[in-house]
């Protein structure tokens, strides 16, 4: 992939944010389990000795189960609904916020590989200006020992460098 796929599959700001959308999807489905149909149920088991089942006269067997079912069901909570409306918000928040941070990462890593290849284009442009400042020189004191030309053409490119005119300093005007 590229740098930005690359920067975005490895961010753990970006794995934790992933989480936390993860995590909020659940709160959703705990503010509906609140409108749902509510059904409790309990058993009871009693035993008891033979004896004193016996002393009791009857009024308590030696064996006992009661059980008991219930069900509810919410028809109207103002709080419930607002609660799944709520989560519902939220839920679209944290999707938000993730979108957003990886569209920063994205952004971050482009900008930085961007400025890596403005900074070897400009180092490959030096090296090119260097090179054939280096090759005038070369040719200007060729020209001067056949006595074809005087000093006067290769004197320019001395004082240039000397002066620190720009051309060879590096981004942001650092020297190499």
């Amino acid at each position: 992939g590229t740098a930005v796929d690359e920067a975005v599959k490895v961010n753990l700001d970006l794995l934790a944010q992933q989480k936390y959308v993860s995590a909020g999807s659940e709160n959703i489905g705990i503010a509906r389990s609140n409108l749902l149909p509510q059904i409790d149920i309990s058993a009871t088991g009693l035993r008891i000795d033979k004896d004193r089942a016996e002393a009791s006269f009857g009024t308590q067997p030696e064996q006992t189960l009661t059980g008991s079912i219930s069900a509810s069901q919410v028809i109207f909570s103002e709080s419930a609904w607002a609660n799944v409306s709520i989560q519902k918000s939220l839920q679209k928040s944290r999707k938000f916020e993730l979108e957003q941070l990886r569209l920063d990462i994205s952004l971050s890593a482009a900008s930085a590989f961007l400025n890596v290849l403005k900074a070897k284009t400009f180092e490959r442009i030096q090296k090119q200006n260097l090179k054939r400042t280096k090759s005038n020189l070369e040719i200007a004191r060729v020209r001067e020992s056949a006595g074809s030309a005087g000093p006067a053409p290769a004197a320019p490119c001395r004082p240039r460098r000397a002066r620190g005119s720009g051309w060879d300093r590096g981004p942001r005007g650092s020297r190499p």
